[in-house]
């Protein structure tokens, strides 16, 4: 048995399980069609394709972070126990983001183009860091910096 943070799960249960699917811009364009595939504990599996094919897309999507406009269908959407839905709800609190975690392939790019920068800021320090999250300190370190 394998400690999760819903609790305990049995090591064979798949940590993501995606079945059937389809992803489309606000601008009608499919960004993948009847994607299916799941991640059991201990494998290692890669995405691959051409810049532009939807690769950091669907890594963001695990996370619920997609744009307002784009349209999500599915069969089965679950992500370390939890549904679209409640992924939706949970992304930002403690259980979800001690358990996943995304480390981009480009790290000058590890900041989301959907979000303000001082959120993530604010979502690390609480999340990451477990430290209270003080606007005041960052700005002041950004100025030290030249930012």
């Amino acid at each position: 048995m394998k400690k999760s943070f819903s609790g305990w799960t049995n090591i064979l249960e798949p940590l993501i399980r995606i079945a059937h699917a389809n992803l489309q811009s606000g601008e009608g364009k499919f960004i993948w069609k009847d994607l299916s595939f799941q991640l059991l504990p201990n494998e290692i599996h890669a995405i691959i394709g051409e810049s532009g094919s939807g690769k950091t897309t669907l890594a963001t999507s695990i996370f619920g972070i997609l744009p307002k406009s784009w349209d999500l269908t599915f069969e089965t959407w679950d992500v370390a126990g939890l549904s679209w839905q409640k992924m939706i709800d949970q992304r930002f609190q403690k259980n979800l983001v001690n358990n996943v975690f995304l480390v981009p392939q480009n790290p000058n790019l590890a900041f989301h183009p959907y979000r303000d920068l001082l959120s993530q800021i604010q979502d690390f320090y609480t999340y990451g860091l477990k430290a209270k999250f003080q606007k005041e300190e960052i700005l002041s370190l950004w100025q030290d910096m030249g930012i």
